[in-house]
């Protein structure tokens, strides 16, 4: 499968159940099989869905990328740890944003910060 290109940003706003499942947009074509990816060394931690086909160009942008999961479904579980780590809350919204050939994964207290910003 070739890679997804996204040639412009779009955001959407999905829930994440008490379980920490998320449920992807078919609109957004995502490949599957994935990766969930995080950069914990940035300045601002990082978090962010890959499709193994685009894995190799995204860690050259992102040298200290590390892959968290793997998935084979269009709905997977976050692990705790993650969810914990990026303050992703069970029960409630987390934003997907396109940017292009990976989605970032922010949590509804990022979403805030970041369109709120000066």
């Amino acid at each position: 499968m070739e890679a997804v290109q996204y040639s412009y940003p779009i955001a959407t706003r999905i829930s994440i159940s008490k379980e920490r499942r998320i449920r992807l947009p078919k609109f957004l074509g995502f490949p599957v099989p994935f990766v969930l990816v995080e950069d914990t060394r940035a300045d601002q931690p990082w978090l962010g869905l890959c499709g193994l086909d685009s894995l190799a160009g995204l860690n050259a942008e992102c040298g200290s990328l590390r892959v968290v999961a793997e998935y084979w479904t269009m709905r997977p579980t976050i692990p705790m740890a993650v969810c914990d780590r990026h303050a992703l809350l069970s029960d409630s919204a987390i934003w997907l944003v396109t940017v292009n050939s990976w989605i970032e994964v922010w949590s509804e207290s990022v979403w805030q910060t970041e369109i709120n910003a000066p």
